[in-house]
């Protein structure tokens, strides 16, 4: 455009400025278009240099013993040097399946609506601090987001014990006689994939294990029998207010900062949407650019500290592709029983604290005092480092 440059809510923008947020996906578009060699015959879908996220068919996963020794040895070798990878024909796994859940979610359900399954950080009314709504912040990582875990009996003593294992809180579906459009079914095709993506992530923590060259169940006894996996429906809003000043890096607007995740695994839906960048070991930011109806997967900190870092987590981010417009994603985080105890796979050094050495507290810790993230600010999580099992 010629003139100014308009960002909903914030003024006008000189056209310098623009060109400047520009010119970083300009130049990731004509890297894109330049296909380098193939990565160890697998299929190539991004590259910068010498960095390539693979794409791993993970119908093999079916297959054979020596297939999925092979699908082991691709997956391992792609999180040891990318730390990123695509896995392409996962079975019973499509995210577009929940396009149009997420966008009624955060489109059409109204306010007041979403209230209702708002953490009670932010309402007064809620019974949650872990599970359910949380709104934009305004901060560098400006998102809001569903999150749910696995469905459990309100009177599971797991649920009245610990934080963690909250109820999900759920929308109403039925559009409150015409108040708004219903989505009947959104509970139950929401839970469905969950469970089938929980299935998936446990077959490629057995897929790790292999490539790795450990007993296919080393880590099973971790995720029982409660796994804790988070699964996020996710959007990253428009502005409207202007940015903090550190929302800017190097003429990139962003909407998550630079992370990596503590978790286990991560397995992520971007539907049509780009913005996610990883960074390469040479230092350059790399588009992952959306494959519809697969996963993007990579590693978290946990899982490289438990495997003496022969795996990597790979730092990435969010960038704003067009102000004007949101984006979703789905990320599910594989995460271990409350009770698991990583501690004899971590290096003693870094376990100063018994409580620590378990998944519970560990992630709290990491989350509340560590990382700090946006979405738990303020959360009360009790006393968590006192514990009651071995």
């Amino acid at each position: 455009r010629e003139g100014h440059y308009k960002m909903k809510g914030m003024g006008h923008f000189d056209l310098k400025l623009a060109l400047a947020l520009s010119l970083p996906y300009l130049f990731l578009a004509q890297a894109h278009d330049q296909m380098c060699s193939m990565y160890d015959g697998l299929e190539q879908s991004v590259c910068e240099g010498e960095d390539v996220i693979p794409s791993i068919d993970f119908s093999a996963a079916e297959g054979s013993k020596e297939e999925r020794i092979q699908l082991a040895s691709d997956i391992v070798k792609a999180l040891q040097d990318v730390g990123f990878l695509y896995l392409d024909n996962v079975k019973n796994i499509d995210p577009m399946e929940l396009r149009k859940a997420i966008e009624w979610f955060f489109y059409s359900l109204p306010p007041e609506e979403r209230l209702k399954v708002t953490k009670k950080q932010w309402n007064p009314n809620g019974t949650n601090v872990y599970r359910g709504f949380f709104p934009a912040q305004g901060a560098v990582s400006h998102k809001e987001s569903l999150e749910i875990g696995k469905e459990m009996a309100p009177d599971h003593p797991d649920v009245r014990k610990y934080v963690l294992y909250e109820p999900n809180l759920w929308p109403n579906e039925d559009g409150q006689n015409g108040k708004y459009p219903a989505f009947p079914g959104f509970r139950a095709m929401v839970t469905k994939y969950y469970d089938n993506i929980s299935k998936v992530a446990l077959d490629i923590i057995r897929l790790i294990s292999i490539g790795l060259g450990l007993e296919e169940t080393h880590f099973d006894d971790l995720f029982k029998p409660n796994p804790l996996s988070t699964f996020r429906l996710l959007h990253y809003p428009p502005r409207n207010e202007p940015p903090p000043p550190d929302a800017l890096v190097d003429g990139v607007l962003l909407q998550c900062e630079a992370h990596s995740d503590s978790t286990i695994l991560t397995l992520l839906g971007t539907f049509e949407f780009r913005g996610l960048q990883i960074l390469s070991k040479d230092g350059e930011w790399i588009s992952v650019e959306p494959k519809q109806h697969s996963l993007i997967m990579n590693v978290g900190d946990t899982l490289v500290q438990m495997t003496k870092g022969r795996l990597k987590a790979t730092v990435h981010r969010v960038a704003v592709q067009d102000p004007e417009k949101g984006r979703f994603s789905m990320p599910y985080f594989f995460e271990p029983d409350y009770r698991a105890n990583i501690g004899k796979f971590l290096n003693n050094d870094e376990v100063k604290e018994k409580a620590l050495n378990y998944y519970g507290p560990w992630v709290i810790h990491e989350m509340a005092i560590v990382k700090k993230y946006v979405e738990q600010k303020d959360a009360d999580w009790g006393n968590y480092m006192e514990i009651d099992f071995d």
